[in-house]
């Protein structure tokens, strides 16, 4: 056989191989909505490790539990066992406090289309959760609704980082681990935005701290 040739297929085979392996610890999921907004935007797209343990302050990557094939996306607050609880606007976990601090004002413009821009303006906060910071909006009220004291049977307890109007798991309830499908990390394509959500600030970006 032609050496060429020889080493041509030897390449292919290896290249085969590192795409292979490749797939099977990683994966791509676009962002389904704002819920983890100014994190991801809706549109984005993530990579996702499928492989490793799902830990608290991961933004996991799920199937909704009520509703088959429908995406959702949240950050890791309860794990089995946890207690969740929001008194006075302060999340806490196991009795201990999750506390927030303020960033100031958030402004971005959404394009709905290339004649019309309608402005948000929000309110930033930071929190650190399982020692991974957590950027989060906030509306005019900068407070979150409380909560009942909620044990996590089985499952994992996701909160949006968009508390002005992301869905998580206070109205889905928590999530199986084996509705997920790992974590996401890193931003590889990101959708168009002015101020904060400008997507140049979030393409090829690690999205944990």
């Amino acid at each position: 056989m032609n050496s060429y040739l020889k080493a041509a297929i030897w390449i292919l085979i290896v290249a085969g191989a590192a795409a292979g392996l490749g797939w099977f610890f990683f994966d791509i999921a676009e962002v389904p909505d704002q819920a983890m907004a100014p994190t991801v935007w809706a549109g984005d797209k993530v990579l996702v490790l499928k492989r490793g343990k799902i830990e608290r302050g991961d933004v996991a990557v799920c199937e909704h539990p009520e509703f088959p094939g429908q995406v959702i996306m949240g950050r890791v607050f309860g794990l089995p066992g946890d207690t969740i609880e929001i008194v006075r606007g302060n999340l806490s976990i196991n009795d201990d406090v999750i506390y927030e601090e303020a960033e100031g004002p958030f402004l971005y413009m959404d394009r709905t289309s290339s004649e019309q821009a309608f402005e948000f303006e929000l309110l930033k906060k930071k929190q650190i959760v399982g020692g991974i910071i957590a950027y989060l909006l906030y509306d005019k009220k900068p407070r979150m609704a409380d909560m009942a004291r909620t044990t996590v049977d089985t499952g994992f307890y996701l909160i949006a980082d968009n508390r002005a109007g992301g869905l998580d798991s206070r109205s889905y309830g928590e999530v199986h681990e084996s509705l997920c499908q790992g974590r996401a990390f890193f931003v590889y394509k990101a959708v168009k935005g002015l101020g904060d959500a400008d997507k140049e600030r979030r393409l090829f970006t690690f999205i944990s701290e």
